[in-house]
């Protein structure tokens, strides 16, 4: 990990999402990667890119707010009944 704070921007002003956390999230570009599974960053609904909230532990649309847990499942929103599994 680079010494960017969380929520911080690169030198590119690209938004960079860094953190540590309990439950073996990694966050990359395009997907996330939880215990051995592949999640797209993707939105099903409108094709947002998805944000890891560690508090919640759980995937959150900034677009329209659609919530997904750590198995890619949709929980709320306008997104479900898909799922963010690859």
């Amino acid at each position: 990990m680079s010494s960017l704070p969380y929520n911080s921007t690169n030198s590119n002003n690209n938004y960079k999402e860094e953190f540590t956390n309990s439950n073996n999230v990694e966050v990359q570009d395009k997907v996330f990667l939880v215990k051995g599974r592949t999640l797209t960053r993707t939105c099903p609904h409108q094709g947002c890119t998805l944000n890891y909230k560690t508090e919640q532990n759980m995937f959150v649309c900034p677009c329209h707010n659609s919530k997904f847990n750590l198995d890619g499942n949709c929980i709320s929103g306008p997104a479900c009944p898909s799922n963010i599994r690859v």
